[in-house]
């Protein structure tokens, strides 16, 4: 599953298609950083090794067998918090005159929820459900509430149909709708996707929540100028939601005016130092540093020098969003990377078993699994066949 996502080079950065959802930036971020730190500027060919096909192929096998046996778990701290993030705080559905059991553990849920103790929100949802939800705002939010965390979770057939639950009592519960747009992006469905706006928007065409994932969505989509005017209409209807602000150095990024996206960054992270977003999404802007100047510098002593550079700069950011949260996946993923760029291929081991710790779905397993494998069957041939790894090092400079 891909989150409710800023994007640097595309929400969700390098992103393949209306298959990418919406959601929040860190696994999106993550994604893209994969793609850009492969593409390294020739300087650096001497610094890779190569990982032979077969082996690649036959790790993804094992990785797949051990995706199919791990249970589904929640993200990160970090990543359920940017989620909730995306969208604006609102009261809580007042309870009956008469709650039933369901009503109040429904409550504490929420209540667990205001605490961002996300474990605990996920049993009382459960269990409220399970015990009958007496009023038609209440049950509506329940199955919101369960949907979202089945999506984060990456479980996207249960979350749709938690959140079709959700309409059905309450049609115009705009949140609800959203959420739904997001499922269906990540069943590459776009046009049912923008019909969950429209009829977001026939209900309250005033909720900023609406344009600033519409807006997400179109900038995944690569149609800039639509996504701009969604974004336009939020700030008219709130300006003080922090991940106006992060887009607008996404838009900074995309518009080729780094040095103005950076001190947006900043910006915005001093402006809100309770939240970890930033720091996230400033990873992958430094990192892209050096892949960009690199593919720009015309020698290749300073394209060498570059690399090097805003390696270490990543490197640092990396080393500070991990001291914000243990569990940062865009921190550890990208960590992962660098080490392999620079063949530190040890500590690449290392990072990758975390990420893999850290993956949600399927795919996320399958992907940090497979380069842990392959990564621990090149240490392997470094020490079984230090010839051959001589002679496939000068194969890869010549590429």
């Amino acid at each position: 599953m891909r989150g409710f996502a800023h994007d640097l080079h595309g929400p969700g950065v390098g992103l393949s298609g209306p298959r990418q959802s919406i959601a929040d930036a860190t696994e999106v971020s993550r994604s893209n950083t994969e793609k850009e730190l492969l593409e390294l500027p020739r300087d650096t060919a001497d610094t890779v090794t190569v990982l032979p096909g077969p082996w690649l192929g036959q790790q993804g096998r094992l990785a797949q067998d051990e995706a199919g046996r791990r249970p589904r778990r929640l993200p990160s701290f970090t990543f359920i918090s940017a989620y909730f993030a995306a969208f604006r705080p609102r009261p809580h559905p007042a309870l009956p005159a008469e709650p039933s059991t369901g009503d109040q553990t429904l409550h504490l849920a929420l209540q667990a929820l205001d605490l961002a103790d996300y474990a605990h929100v996920v049993t009382l949802v459960n269990e409220a459900i399970e015990q009958g939800i007496s009023w038609d705002e209440g049950h509506a939010e329940a199955f919101n509430l369960r949907g979202t965390f089945k999506f984060l979770t990456g479980d996207v057939p249960g979350a749709e149909a938690d959140l079709q639950a959700s309409l059905e009592v309450l049609p115009t519960f705009t949140q609800s709708l959203i959420k739904l747009a997001s499922v269906h992006m990540e069943q590459g469905d776009a046009q049912a996707a923008f019909k969950c706006f429209d009829d977001a928007i026939q209900v309250d065409e005033k909720d900023p929540d609406i344009y600033y994932h519409r807006g997400q969505v179109l900038f995944i989509m690569n149609e800039f100028t639509q996504a701009a005017e969604n974004y336009t209409k939020l700030t008219e209807l709130d300006d003080s939601f922090v991940s106006t602000h992060i887009q607008l150095a996404v838009a900074q990024y995309k518009s080729g005016n780094l040095a103005s996206s950076m001190a947006t960054f900043r910006r915005t992270s001093k402006a809100f130092p309770q939240r970890s977003e930033p720091h996230n999404y400033y990873i992958t802007a430094v990192s892209s540093c050096w892949t960009n100047s690199g593919t720009k510098t015309p020698s290749r002593s300073s394209s060498g020098r570059q690399w090097k550079q805003d390696i270490g700069a990543a490197e640092r950011c990396c080393a500070e969003a991990l001291r914000i949260d243990r569990e940062c996946e865009a921190a550890v993923a990208m960590l992962a990377q660098l080490s392999l760029q620079q063949s530190k291929i040890e500590q690449a081991v290392e990072y990758f078993g975390r990420q893999s710790a850290l993956a949600r779905s399927e795919l996320e397993l399958v992907s940090a699994l497979t380069y842990r494998y392959a990564s621990m069957s090149q240490v392997e041939f470094l020490k079984n066949y230090l010839q051959m790894a001589a002679q496939l090092s000068a194969l890869a400079r010549g590429i």
